[in-house]
């Protein structure tokens, strides 16, 4: 199962088994991660946010980070620095399973929480905080966004207690 995005008239995909790839309109190729000690060589799941190309749950150098993600250069795919990545919850024994885009933020699902990634710009790039603890979702693509009648936007997903949520940026609500 491919999760896909589009960045900087570049369709980029990932099936957690190969290489991130891209294809530009003609030509399919491997993702470049030039710029990098350890090249990605398998991620879950992508994202285009901001002018950034980010992937989550990756393997780098042989060595699985389920917790990672990590973010190319501003305004463009394939020039990487090393130091650009966070780790979210490392010691906490969950993976990055989906990410979904949300009222200006990113929301990162993992097996058993859910977290807020908001662009601040500067040396930190990025803010990231826990939203949900016992909510998660266990599926990269299970997570869909959605509006309702009332005009409310939020993402449904499904969770690791076979339960679907409906979730508005702040709450997780049981809608089964």
């Amino acid at each position: 199962q491919f999760v896909w995005t589009t960045a900087l008239d570049n369709i980029i995909g990932t099936n957690d088994v190969n290489a991130p790839i891209q294809y530009n309109g003609t030509t399919l190729s491997s993702v470049s991660f030039s710029g990098l000690s350890n090249a990605i060589t398998q991620t879950k799941t992508v994202a285009f946010f901001k002018n950034y190309l980010l992937f989550f749950n990756i393997t780098e150098g042989g060595t699985d980070r389920p917790t990672r993600f990590r973010w190319s250069n501003v305004g463009t795919i394939n020039t990487w620095t090393d130091a650009n990545f966070i780790d979210i919850g490392a010691l906490g024994g969950q993976e990055i399973n989906a990410v979904a885009e949300l009222y200006d933020n990113l929301y990162v699902f993992l097996t058993d929480s859910i977290y807020k990634i908001s662009l601040v710009g500067g040396a930190d790039t990025w803010n990231v905080a826990k939203v949900t603890d016992d909510i998660g979702s266990i599926a990269k693509n299970s997570v869909q966004s959605v509006t309702l009648a009332n005009a409310q936007n939020g993402l449904v997903f499904h969770d690791k207690d076979k339960k679907v949520y409906f979730f508005n940026g702040i709450t997780a609500q049981d809608i089964r």
